[in-house]
């Protein structure tokens, strides 16, 4: 059993004691990067060690000589007397817990430092304070790194305040919840800061682009070798909180803690709609030019008129949809517009709306409107207020034309001229259903421009086609004329030289003397009208023939004309009638009579010439201040292709009938031009071996 030690024994185990401790302090205070210190009561330094030169350039000797006083800053120093002086009145064990305090300290050559001093007092025997010992850390650079990172948080605080753009941050739970977001989200979606906090990522983004943002973090945790350097640029669809869906671009990085462990994704969302608008619409442009450009060569190849109005009506049903499109003919000079083409419906929907109007509106013609042709001068697609009422003008009941609309939907009526330089050619009614708005609205008039000028070159070339075959037709008829002019002139002129010659033949008798001088005399009369007919002709065509408009009798004049045609009707076996409604007193015209008499003997030359058998009549008949004056047989009519035809200078009806039926040719085209003189028209109804009725039409001006 081992004995307890003796009381001497004691001391001298308590001094092998302290003497080892103060030996490994020592050796602590000399190797130690902290510097360690003890000051008494009164602050003045009664140790230091060596690493005080490192730490604050003194030697140790000199600190030695130092008040702690020396070593602070005023603010420091009264920060840390207060601070003991506290713990002295408010402490009863003073060899309590160590203090620790962040000081600032002034070197040797009075920069500024920062010191982490850790203190506690000192007592003696009695446990009474006899001074204080403290070790103080060099944390100038901490306290830099601190003050930085503090100023970066400020910083940050304020880049998340006032930024327009969205700062965030997500963890990588399975929700992928939002842990932070700067306020601009109210401007961008509409939530506040509170509401989306918390909030599953899926909640602000459309499902294709929550996936496409689910795969590339899937494929970058499996893939990416160094997840601290992986940022990405992604953009997204982004879903208010109105449901309205924007384009958002984000800027995404992950976070990483002090072992590199992913703890999370930070990133910075800005709102681009406006770019991807800008960026849709130019990628629109861009297309669009390129067709448009292919459209024009394609509009130039087609053969004709009817080509490129197909290729019109077909584009604009694929370019505006939900839409009727009419394409008119217009006759500026007749007021008229005529549906030509239309595009847009099925042909059960319009089989159903002509069953609804009772015909086919393709054909009819329709009058044109003062304030339609105003917007068609325009050149532009303009909307029309009005109903189809207004195309119709009285064409068709106000119900009839309700019920169309209905059965349309008809939301709104767009209306747009297709003209070339002052030459109205077309005119588009685009009837909008479903919707009322026209997209691309620029984009289609750009097209119906081209559109215009292949028709116009179209048309222009189908007129000098037409104008060619038209003068190579009157050189050809100029070239039968003059043969036929010259048997007609070469006919009377031997007929009248060969009977002058025989009056040189003896004992001739009296009537056979008599017969010659009437063959003669009706050969010059033939001769005469012959002349008189290209006289006439040359004056209209230099317009030299004069109009002078008096008031004349048109019973009288008929009557004339009747008894001058009267021996001819005899002669032929044909039946002669006048028709005179008027009483003579009631009869009187203002005109030229003596056109009007022109007129009439061409027309009844005609009858007589081309009617063999049955009758001719001649009348006249008013209607709205108009006089309307007729010539009517039962000859050999004019086929129906051909009436367009008759009265151009030199035609007749076949030329094959021109040995049995002579005649120059000029005389329905001198009447026309005569009656344009007299402010009037000529029209033509005939059948092929029923008959002809021609119509003179002239102003009454009495």
């Amino acid at each position: 059993m081992n004995q307890r030690p003796s009381n001497k024994d004691d001391e001298q185990l308590e001094d092998r004691t302290s003497s080892q401790e103060k030996h490994q302090l020592a050796f602590l205070a000399k190797n130690a990067t902290d510097m360690i210190y003890t000051m008494d009561m009164d602050q003045n330094i009664t140790y230091m060690s060596p690493s005080v030169e490192t730490i604050l350039g003194y030697t140790v000797e000199e600190t030695l000589q130092l008040h702690g006083k020396d070593l602070l800053t005023e603010a420091s120093y009264q920060h840390q007397l207060k601070a003991f002086k506290k713990f002295l009145e408010t402490t009863e064990d003073y060899a309590g817990p160590t203090e620790t305090d962040e000081l600032r300290l002034v070197r040797k050559d009075g920069s500024l430092i920062w010191g982490e001093v850790h203190a506690r007092v000192m007592v003696d025997e009695n446990n009474q304070p006899s001074g204080i010992f403290g070790i103080c850390r060099d944390i100038t650079k901490r306290k830099e790194a601190e003050k930085a990172l503090q100023e970066n948080e400020q910083k940050f605080r304020l880049l998340a305040e006032y930024s327009t753009d969205i700062l965030y941050t997500q963890d990588l739970s399975d929700k992928q919840l939002i842990t932070y977001v700067s306020p601009a989200i109210y401007d961008v979606l509409g939530y506040t800061v509170r509401e989306v906090t918390g909030m599953p990522l899926k909640t602000i983004l459309t499902e294709a682009s929550y996936q496409q943002q689910v795969e590339l973090l899937r494929k970058n945790m499996e893939q990416a070798e160094d997840l601290s350097q992986v940022s990405e640029i992604l953009q997204v669809q982004l879903v208010r909180k109105d449901g309205k869906v924007i384009w958002g671009e984000a800027h995404a990085r992950f976070t990483l803690d002090d072992e590199g462990n992913v703890t999370g994704i930070q990133g910075v969302m800005r709102d681009i709609t406006e770019r991807k608008e800008a960026e849709e619409r130019e990628r629109h442009y861009r297309e669009n030019a390129e067709w448009l450009r292919n459209s024009a060569i394609e509009l130039m190849e087609l053969p004709a008129e009817k080509d490129i109005y197909r290729y019109i009506g077909e584009n604009l049903d694929r370019m505006i949809g939900n839409a009727l499109i009419i394409i008119s003919e217009i006759q500026e000079d007749q007021s008229l517009v005529i549906p030509r083409h239309l595009y847009g419906l099925s042909q059960p929907f319009l089989e159903q709306l002509i069953s609804i109007l009772g015909l086919n509106p393709i054909g009819k013609k329709y009058e044109l409107g003062p304030s339609l042709a105003q917007m068609y001068e325009e050149q532009k697609i303009k909307p029309f207020d009005g109903s189809l009422a207004e195309f119709a003008r009285g064409s068709h009941s106000e119900r009839l034309i309700k019920k169309i609309e209905q059965q349309l939907n008809l939301k709104k009526i767009y209306t747009v001229g297709l003209k070339r330089e002052s030459r109205l050619l077309s005119a588009i009614h685009i009837l909008k259903f479903r919707e009322p708005e026209i997209k691309n609205i620029r984009f289609v008039e750009t097209f119906l421009n081209q559109a215009s000028i292949a028709l116009q070159r179209r048309i222009l070339e189908n007129e000098l086609r037409a104008a060619k075959e038209k003068a190579e037709e009157s050189e050809r008829l100029k070239t039968a004329f003059l043969g036929n002019m010259s048997h007609e002139i070469r006919t009377p002129l031997n007929i009248m030289l060969g009977y002058i010659q025989m009056f040189d033949t003896p004992n001739i008798s009296y009537e056979e003397r008599k017969n010659y001088i009437d063959l003669i005399q009706h050969s010059s009369e033939q001769l005469l009208d012959i002349i008189n007919d290209i006289l006439s002709m040359a004056k209209l065509e230099t317009g030299q023939q004069q109009v002078q408009k008096q008031p004349f009798n048109i019973n009288s004049l008929m009557s004339e004309v009747y008894i001058a045609f009267e021996q001819r009707a005899r002669r032929k076996n044909l039946e002669f009638h006048c028709h005179q409604p008027l009483p003579q007193e009631q009869a009187w015209i203002t005109s030229d009579e003596t056109k009007v008499r022109q007129i009439l003997h061409n027309l009844l030359n005609n009858a007589f010439k081309f009617t063999e058998k049955g009758s001719v009549e001649m009348g006249y008949r008013l209607s709205e201040g108009h006089m309307i004056l007729y010539i009517s047989d039962t000859g050999i009519g004019i086929p129906k292709d051909q009436q367009d035809r008759i009265f151009e200078r030199f035609t007749q009806v076949e030329q094959t009938n021109q040995r049995k039926y002579e005649g120059t040719g000029l005389g329905l085209s001198i009447s026309r031009g005569l009656a344009q003189l007299l402010e009037g028209e000529m029209s033509v109804n005939s059948r092929v071996n029923k008959g002809t009725t021609f119509y003179l039409k002239i102003p009454d001006q009495s």
